[in-house]
């Protein structure tokens, strides 16, 4: 059994040391993983937990792939094919533009429930900061929403919702800013879910109210703060 307690300190200095030279904004880079760790913590995930252990690690280590020289060859020497590959996963692909590269990652990023949780509370620790900080990123991000719902299924084609009781069903009956994350959370797991499920139907929440109400709160009020 890996010490994940181990792994995860481990990670963070190496990660600090990898992004030694880069900031986020005016902040050491340090300061948007930690807003990373944070969101993950606050939803849920907890290091002595051997399922999502793993993302709490690849969450010191999300940028190091694209912003850093390191690979994932070495990660992985480092921190195990797990952390490696949702490392991976989450890093942006090639593409032209932003929105050739946001696709073509999405639809990697698809493919692991974990990678899934890991791209979302990076999401929402960057629209957190951007609603403090940055009015051009918060519009970016606000003119991204329906695409980065459509692509990753939090929002619903269909007009006719299902009945409230799988995982997908709980997040998308009370996803209208009436349930917080942590409600989302037990009721997903009273419901059956596992707690790595749960867990992604509470990001999925934070998601929404952390953008969709702030954006609309926005749109009525010219004011981000």
């Amino acid at each position: 059994m890996n010490n994940w307690k181990q792994q995860f300190e481990r990670a963070r200095l190496f990660a600090i040391k990898a992004h030694s030279e880069q900031y986020y904004g005016e902040k050491p880079y340090e300061y948007h993983l930690q807003a990373v760790i944070n969101v993950l913590i606050r939803f849920g995930t907890r290091i002595d937990c051997e399922t999502n252990a793993p993302l709490l690690v690849a969450a010191w280590l999300h940028d190091t792939l694209e912003d850093t020289s390191l690979d994932k060859e070495g990660i992985a020497r480092e921190f195990g094919v797990e952390v490696a590959e949702l490392v991976w996963l989450v890093t942006d692909a090639q593409g032209r533009n932003r929105k050739e590269r946001k696709a073509a990652t999405y639809l990697k990023t698809k493919q692991s429930e974990k990678a899934i949780i890991l791209k979302l509370a990076d999401r929402i620790a960057n629209v957190e900061e951007s609603l403090q900080n940055s009015a051009g990123l918060f519009q970016m991000y606000m003119k991204e929403q329906e695409f980065f719902q459509i692509i990753f299924a939090l929002k619903r084609r269909a007009s006719k919702p299902r009945k409230c009781g799988t995982i997908w069903t709980t997040y998308f009956c009370h996803s209208g800013g009436l349930r917080t994350g942590g409600n989302i959370y037990d009721e997903a797991r009273r419901s059956g879910a596992s707690e790595l499920e749960a867990q992604r139907a509470a990001l999925l929440t934070g998601e929404f109210i952390g953008i969709t109400n702030k954006l609309w709160l926005w749109q009525i009020t010219g004011n981000i703060k």
